[in-house]
């Protein structure tokens, strides 16, 4: 199985089925038919080498793996949610003057 770049269309697919309890749901969710869903899945089975889901009866479960990747990818969305949100901060937050380096030297900003 060869190794491919996971994109963030691939880590949006997972995290949907992950969330809302299956690839059909998932779909359903991102707005996209379910034949596509599953082949980014499956994309993403490839590009991690590792099964994503496992079939149980009629329903898929996650696999060990993707539960530990969920927590990572939900790791980092909380990271981006927070990237996202800084400039909510009142402006009384402010530190005050910011040092911005330049090629081994610090200049000052007010």
């Amino acid at each position: 199985m060869s190794k491919r770049t996971v994109t963030p269309r691939m880590i949006e697919a997972f995290r949907a089925a992950m969330l809302h309890g299956g690839i059909s749901a998932g779909a359903d969710a991102l707005g996209i038919p379910q034949p596509s869903m599953s082949r980014t899945i499956a994309d993403l089975q490839k590009a991690v080498g590792f099964p994503i889901f496992h079939k149980s009866g009629r329903t898929l479960k996650p696999t060990d793996e993707a539960i530990v990747l969920m927590r990572k990818v939900q790791q980092s969305f909380i990271g981006l949610d927070r990237a996202a949100s800084w400039r909510s901060r009142p402006a009384s937050c402010s530190r005050g003057p910011r040092r911005i380096f330049q090629r081994g030297r610090a200049t000052h900003s007010a």
